[in-house]
């Protein structure tokens, strides 16, 4: 017996030219030729004529896993709240079927406590809509690999499935386990993972110190958060996101992602900005090219070149790469491997000078 799984998604994040429902689904098209699973997606699923309601009550009632697209118009569908998500959650309840949430993106579903029970699916700080492509692929193929199969139900109705999941498959070990990053623990991992010095360079001091500016500039002043991600203490997984708030307004449309730490000793200044349905650069300043030169060339002069700018002995920008912190979802820099080591002062004077553009455009 296949197990099925029911897709409930928001119709209007299938409409855009970047369908990333579809493209996450595909990858799950090899297990469901296997006869492992059957997906039901009702666009898909339901043909000219049927009566599409009772075909998807249909499906919610056979449903032994249900996959739930986060984003915003996710949040904002009452058919998905009032009807689909209602149904699952009572299955759940007295039936133990399997509810999967994957972040689309950015949202605040943790604030809903009907989804904030459930484990979400990727790394909060990283919905699939601010991935490129690459690793946008990489965690779909993780998903339909590793992480789903190990939800499989084991009861009356799916035990033969099981038994049809190639060996390799079959992963024993519970899920991975994960909790909420803490500024204590992320510098507890710098320290036991690198030493609190490498070098002259004391990695934990560089992170005590850009926390304590964000709880300074940020959260104190109500301008905006450090985002805690979820903490994989077993595989070393785990970043910070900083991210400011334009004008105090905590509304997705004003959120502008300034910098990363990761529990690896990474640094990476990506800059985007959230609309409502994905992240892009499409809003001032973030899409000039005369700010993108000035942030690169401070970066430069400071020796962190390899986030994208390269500047000549003038301390003019020379080069620009096609790949930097502007259009680059992740760019971590361990500032242990610089030459000239890490600046702080400088490198919060930069984002410093990106809120200020942030505000005056």
């Amino acid at each position: 017996m296949v197990v099925n799984v029911f897709v409930s998604y928001a119709r209007d994040d299938v409409l855009d030219d970047k369908n990333l429902i579809d493209e996450f689904l595909k990858h799950g098209k090899a297990r469901q030729r296997n006869r492992e699973i059957e997906i039901f997606k009702d666009t898909e699923r339901i043909d000219f004529g049927d009566v599409w309601k009772s075909k998807i009550d249909s499906a919610l009632n056979q449903a032994d896993i249900a996959l739930l697209f986060i984003s915003a118009n996710f949040i904002a569908s009452d058919f998905i709240f009032e009807h689909e998500l209602k149904v699952l959650l009572q299955k759940h309840r007295d039936e133990g079927i399997v509810i999967l949430p994957i972040l689309l993106g950015f949202c605040e579903w943790d604030i809903i406590e009907d989804l904030a029970q459930f484990q979400i699916f990727p790394d909060p700080n990283e919905p699939l809509r601010s991935m490129n492509t690459s690793v946008f692929e990489g965690k779909a193929m993780e998903f339909f690999s590793q992480v789903m199969p190990r939800r499989y139900p084991v009861n009356k109705k799916t035990t033969e499935a099981l038994s049809q999941v190639p060996l390799s498959m079959r992963r024993s070990e519970e899920p991975m386990p994960m909790a909420k990053l803490t500024p204590e623990i992320l510098i507890n991992e710098i320290e036991q993972q690198k030493g609190a010095f490498q070098g002259k360079l004391n990695i934990a001091n560089i992170y005590e110190e850009l926390i304590q500016w964000g709880q300074e500039n940020l959260v104190s002043l109500n301008r905006g958060e450090i985002k805690m991600g979820q903490y994989n203490p077993k595989h070393k997984l785990g970043s910070a996101s900083f991210i400011y708030c334009k004008n105090g307004s905590f509304r997705t449309e004003d959120r502008y992602h300034l910098f990363r730490i990761s529990i690896n000793g990474g640094i990476s200044p990506s800059f985007w900005w959230n609309t409502s349905n994905y992240s892009n650069n499409d809003k001032k300043p973030f899409n000039d090219f005369d700010f993108q030169a000035e942030v690169l060339r401070r970066f430069s002069v400071l020796g962190l070149n390899t986030y994208g700018g390269e500047v000549d002995d003038s301390s003019e920008i020379k080069a620009i790469s096609g790949t930097n912190v502007f259009s680059k979802r992740d760019f971590f820099v361990d500032p242990a491997t610089l030459k000239r080591g890490f600046n702080t002062r400088g490198f919060l004077e930069i984002i410093e000078y990106v809120i200020e553009r942030i505000e005056n455009h």
